[in-house]
């Protein structure tokens, strides 16, 4: 008995392997059905009876729409989120523009002196004119020296411009990335792929996430300050002008010592237009310091709260489907399946409508299945039927019709197939039409080809039987008969048929 029900198991685990679902597969966006069997793709939507239809809706905005999925069946006889905006960021692009202004653009060329008749004299001469003493000309290479360290300072604090410029305009895009994040999703001209591909993009930028790297919260919380690099920059940013600053004073007790000695006037002109240059430019890099710092406590930044839900948003749309999956059994020969996105009452976008899609039809095939044609058929007996009569004192005997025409009424029951052509059997009723044989009733069994899917047209072929005159008491044909009506009795006997039949009133 334990065998027995192993056995049993075995049998009914074994059809559950073997059986093949049929995968539907319905591309809302590109408006596109294909279809899989066993992971493999078919051509046409069928399935053996007692399997499942898995319907999956994909590549629709499942944050605007529902699905709505109405089914309708019928058997062949014989022969259907909007959201607000995430983060208040009203004011943040002036602040973002003031600051980038106060980053500055100035050239780097600036702490320069012009030519002159001095810096490049030999201090080894042996003479020297009365306008420039050797004193002088020491100086104004001093004058020269710390000009140069002057630019290079300045070409720093440019390269650190240039950095906060940078940062800016990151942040910048971050925060459009971060108000567009909830746009999207309600966005009804995007496919569900690109909304989704889109999307991440946007939100792995914001958290700081490498695409394809594991992250843990401490990395976020890392990230929770996403302007505290700029921070840095003008802090190293103001550093470098203080710098600068106390550079600028060695540089006027030199231009103050040099300015005491009667030098030639181009030259005089060249070192003091040079002076009150670097002087202009040390000025302006120490406002500009103090600018950026002012501007810096009008940069929002991302409190707990908003990282955790942009993380939220992120790890919801990783998994994300943008897909429906419904599961039909279809029992009947033919269902239709008619799938409608209907418009989220909670959310609501310009536009957006309910859309009827391209109705689906899913063909059932196998089970038994019993349906009914009437036709004609012609059926004769193997013993053909006579007429009997009395001649000359004998009994003699007439060949009647070979074969009648008889009006047939079928049931046939046969397998539901997915081929154009289905093998069953069939069993009949008729009446005989014209001849010795009209009015009288016949019965037929036999195999029947079913042809179409819709099965109108029916050839049935096989057995018959019916009833037929015959001698009785004995009598043979030729037998002495003296009497005018010849003993008969009526019999059935077997013969065979060929028949078509039809259903005129079927689906």
């Amino acid at each position: 008995m334990k065998n027995y029900f192993l056995l049993v198991m075995l049998f009914f685990s074994s059809i559950s392997i073997f059986a093949q679902d049929l995968h539907v597969y319905y591309d809302v966006y590109r408006d596109s059905t294909y279809y899989l069997k066993d992971n493999k793709p078919v051509r046409n939507a069928n399935l053996k009876k007692g399997q499942y239809a898995i319907l999956h809706i994909v590549n629709y905005n499942d944050y605007i729409y529902k699905v709505d999925v109405k089914t309708q069946s019928k058997n062949y006889e014989i022969p259907s989120t909007g959201g607000g905006q995430l983060f208040n960021l009203k004011g943040m692009g002036d602040a973002f523009d003031q600051l980038k202004s106060a980053a500055g653009n100035f050239s780097t060329e600036g702490f320069q002196l012009g030519k002159n008749s001095m810096t490049d004299k030999n201090l080894g001469a042996a003479e020297y004119d009365n306008t420039a003493s050797l004193e002088a000309i020491k100086l104004s290479k001093s004058f020269k020296t710390k000009l140069e360290a002057l630019q290079l300072k300045e070409q720093s604090i440019q390269y650190l411009a240039i950095d906060i410029k940078e940062g800016i305009s990151n942040q910048q895009s971050s925060t459009f990335k971060r108000q567009q994040i909830r746009k999207l999703r309600t966005n009804p001209n995007l496919s569900a792929r690109k909304i989704k591909e889109i999307s991440l993009a946007y939100m792995e930028q914001v958290l700081g996430v490498t695409p394809g790297r594991e992250y843990s919260l401490n990395d976020l919380l890392k990230n929770e300050d996403p302007n505290q690099s700029i921070k840095a920059l003008v802090e190293e940013y103001k550093e470098k002008t203080e710098a600068l600053d106390d550079d600028f004073t060695e540089l006027s007790v030199i231009a103050e010592l040099l300015f005491a000695y009667k030098l030639d006037p181009t030259d005089q002109t060249t070192f003091k237009t040079a002076f009150e240059t670097a002087q202009h430019r040390k000025e302006t890099y120490v406002k500009t310091a103090k600018d950026m710092d002012d501007q810096l406590d009008k940069l929002a930044t991302i409190d707990r709260n908003e990282l955790a839900e942009i993380n939220y948003l992120y790890l919801e749309m990783k998994d994300h489907r943008f897909e429906k999956t419904i599961t039909l059994r279809p029992e009947d020969d033919l269902t239709s399946v008619q799938i409608s996105l209907v418009p989220i009452d909670s959310v609501k976008v310009e536009g957006v409508s309910t859309q009827e899609l391209a109705p689906l039809e899913i063909e059932v095939f196998g089970g038994l299945k019993i349906n009914a044609s009437v036709g004609i058929s012609f059926a004769g007996f193997f013993n053909r039927p006579q007429d009997f009569g009395v001649r000359d004192g004998r009994i003699f005997a007439d060949d009647l019709d070979a074969f009648v025409p008889v009006i047939t009424s079928f049931i046939h029951f046969h397998p539901q197939s997915k081929r154009q052509v289905s093998l069953g059997g069939a069993f009949g009723l008729g009446i005989g039409l014209g001849g010795e044989g009209n009015g009288l009733q016949n019965y037929f069994l036999g195999p029947s080809l079913i042809v179409g899917k819709r099965q109108r047209i029916v050839f049935s072929t096989g057995l018959m039987t019916g009833k037929v005159n015959r001698l009785a008491r004995a009598y043979q044909v030729g037998d002495a008969f003296d009497e005018t009506d010849v003993p008969t009795k009526s019999i059935y006997e077997l013969g065979y048929f060929l028949g078509v039949s039809f259903n005129f009133l079927g689906k």
